[in-house]
């Protein structure tokens, strides 16, 4: 199996040597690596030196006189507990493989071990010019006449005393994700996707990534080692999956960047390489932000209570929980809990006026065609998702449920056993990858999603991280899994928490029995359309500011939003990375004022602190509002810009959808004045228009609004 990568990246040649004795920066180091035939890989202030014989790397920085980290290696695990390293495979032979595929060119560096119990062992790095990162790689071939079972890869691993002690304001954090087929879902745990290990003082950052590929379940582990840190990048394969002779494995590839001190970028970086890998699901329209379940094991009355109970919250939708069929993958209900015919099911729902949604398992299937399935000792029977006759059966399953009057499903982890697994010849997360992509293929405008992996509490930080973690994939169009809502001991919604959830870009699963009071409050909350943020700032899982993106589609509005949570501190507008070029301006909410971008700061308050960021202006343009969707236009419409023969006029109506007033802010070019205004029945004088124009609307009520403005030369 070739490793498959980002067919995205363009890149050039680059120039490295084998035989480079030194290290580029600092010391010459340990006398061992002085020998050693290595490629330098500098890149900024860093260099990576890889042996090409061993396939142990070491990371020398600038600033510092020894490695960041040394003696990096790899690790091959088999099903009986078998493994090796570079230590027990002897000397490796070099490559290097130069590319050009349809424009795009690199180098691929790789170490062959020599063949150990029939087994050879590759590592490698990719280097690629213009992009601040490199890939690491790990595969292995069956070279000998007897089956090998493989039950690990791993591309790095991270021993004790491999890092060198790290300074007082060094941190790890990461991304403590799950992927569901194209999908990220938030999982709560220490296991990361996506790890950073960031050093302030000494401006050194180092990020890993894995690339999903779908057959391994791959996740990132570290753990304390003194004044640093130690662990690996682990690719289980789950069954261990069965390398027949002639066939080959490859990991994961690591993506791995070194030289961008600001862990902003870095993540940016590795969001956009996952979508330009994944691809990008289209959201249907139909896809649900939010919706009600009850406990698997549930009854249809426990789940027309849950509706009820979570009535008003937006655009309602309520879930059918696993475990509502019997026999397993007869799409009949489980009787008594359930009826036999679960089209009684969806109407109910949808006479309480929320949209009906399934869960299902995506390999089970029901007594169907056996050429595409196998059967399990427990009776059920499960579909090959790579044979082409499962995706009939597949596409039959989606139109019973679509002719039942559901309107969304969602993938359960499937409960294919191991045994049926193997005989497929498939590891669980590619069983589910495939699944996911074959229902998306199946079900056309019926969204299909991948369920939640953990609930969250209704506290601020708890989805402050879920969003963090999320935040830079979602705003790269990568989707979003659910995350549970727990309501427990949730009396209000505070602006705090209305924020958190807002800029949490995946759908939100509700459950249990909240408050009195609480839905209305959390219906308020999320009634503007929630969009993707991006955490700024040193750590993303306890970010403080955010950068939420505007919507250009509509021509008569411009612009994004900066939110500064309490206890963020002052920053200046460069050192958050916020470009401020083109006649892009920054406006603080809570004055109305326009702020020198010479001497852009924004700080932290008592509340929530909202600042705008708009676009250069060519004429007035609609900014947004300040409630804690930010300074955005989610509460306006049908606004219009009309031409007259002196300037222009801006219309619309603001819904303010908030229980409170809402303050509405349009701006002008230079040049502009307003003539005359009117919101609601309330007549605005003309001025000036230099400044931002203000305005506000009572909650709840839709309020129109008209401005007039005029050319200044033309007004001479």
């Amino acid at each position: 199996m070739i490793t498959r990568i980002a067919r995205f990246l363009c890149v050039t040649a680059v120039l490295c040597s084998t035989t480079v004795a030194q290290p580029l920066f600092g010391a010459a180091g340990p006398p061992p690596w002085a020998l050693r035939d290595h490629l330098n890989l500098e890149a900024g202030d860093a260099a990576l030196l890889y042996d090409v014989k061993t396939a142990e790397w070491r990371l020398n920085v600038k600033q510092r006189e020894t490695p960041m980290v040394d003696l990096v290696g790899f690790e091959v695990e088999l099903a009986d507990g078998t493994s090796y390293s570079a230590a027990d495979l002897g000397e490796a032979e070099y490559s290097r493989d130069p590319f050009d595929e349809e424009g795009k060119r690199g180098t691929r560096f790789g170490s062959t071990f020599p063949a150990k119990d029939g087994l050879v062992v590759v590592h490698g790095v990719t280097r690629f010019v213009d992009q601040p990162f490199v890939l690491m790689r790990l595969s292995v071939r069956n070279v000998g006449d007897v089956p090998i079972e493989v039950a690990a890869l791993r591309p790095i691993v991270m021993g004790a005393d491999c890092m060198a002690p790290m300074g007082p304001s060094a941190e790890l954090w990461g991304w403590p994700l799950v992927w569901r087929g194209s999908a990220a879902v938030y999982s709560g745990t220490k296991a990361y996707t996506f790890a950073l290990l960031h050093e302030p003082d000494a401006a050194f950052c180092l990020a890993m990534g894995a690339i999903p590929q779908g057959l391994a379940a791959t996740e990132i582990v570290f753990t304390p080692d003194g004044a640093a840190w130690q662990g690996a990048v682990h690719c289980r394969f789950n069954p261990a999956l069965v390398l027949e002779p002639g066939a080959s494995l490859d990991a994961d590839p690591v993506w791995l960047s070194y030289s961008l001190p600001e862990p902003d970028r870095a993540c940016q970086y590795y969001a956009w390489v996952c979508r330009e890998t994944l691809g990008i699901v289209e959201k249907p329209k139909a896809l649900p932000a939010l919706w009600t379940t009850a406990p698997e094991g549930c009854s249809a009355n426990d789940l027309y209570a849950a509706a009820e109970r979570w009535k008003g919250v937006p655009s309602p939708a309520v879930l059918v929980p696993n475990a509502w069929e019997s026999p397993p993958g007869s799409l009949c209900g489980a009787t008594p809990r359930f009826p036999r015919d679960m089209k009684r099911v969806a109407e109910a729902l949808a006479a309480l006026g929320a949209k009906p949604g399934l869960t299902l398992d995506g390999l089970l299937v029901g007594d169907v065609d056996k050429d595409c399935t196998a059967l399990s000792i427990d009776g059920r029977r499960w579909a090959d998702i790579t044979n082409p006759k499962a995706l009939k059966v597949l596409r039959d399953r989606v139109e019973r449920v679509r002719a039942m009057g559901f309107q969304f499903l969602v993938l359960a982890p499937s409960a294919i056993p191991d045994e049926v697994l193997r005989h497929f010849g498939m590891t669980r997360m590619q069983a589910d990858a495939l699944a996911f992509r074959a229902m998306r293929d199946v079900a056309g405008d019926m969204p299909v999603l991948a369920g939640s992996a953990t609930k969250l509490r209704a506290e601020p930080a708890l989805w402050l991280e879920a969003a963090g973690a999320c935040g830079a994939l979602g705003i790269n169009q990568v989707s979003i899994g659910a995350v549970g809502f727990d309501p427990v001991g949730a009396r209000r919604v505070d602006e705090d928490l209305a924020l958190a959830l807002w800029l949490f870009s995946g759908p939100i699963e509700c459950s249990g029995n909240p408050e009195k009071g609480f839905v209305t409050e959390l219906a308020s909350a999320l009634r503007s359309p929630r969009i993707p943020g991006l955490p700024l700032g040193a750590r993303h899982s306890a970010a403080r500011i955010w950068h939420a993106r505007g919507n250009d589609e509509d021509e008569h509005m411009r612009g994004d939003s900066l939110f500064v949570l309490p206890g963020a501190g002052a920053w200046r507008i460069e050192d958050l990375g916020v470009d401020l070029s083109g006649g892009r301006r920054l406006w603080q909410a809570e004055d109305g004022v326009f702020l020198d971008p010479a001497s852009s700061v924004v700080t932290a308050g008592e509340k929530p602190r909202i600042y705008g960021i708009t676009s250069a202006l060519t004429r007035p343009m609609f900014l947004g509002t300040s409630t804690h969707g930010g300074c955005r236009n989610d509460d306006v419409d049908r606004l219009a810009w009309a031409e007259t023969a002196k300037g222009g006029v801006l219309s619309g109506v603001l819904h303010a959808r908030c229980s409170g007033p809402t303050t509405a802010y349009v701006a002008a070019p230079s040049g502009w004045s307003l003539r005359s205004g009117e919101v609601g029945s309330r007549a605005v004088k003309g001025r000036d228009a230099s400044a931002l124009i203000t305005f506000e609307a009572p909650g709840g009520q839709p309020t129109p609004f008209r401005f007039e403005f005029e050319r200044r030369q033309a007004m001479e």
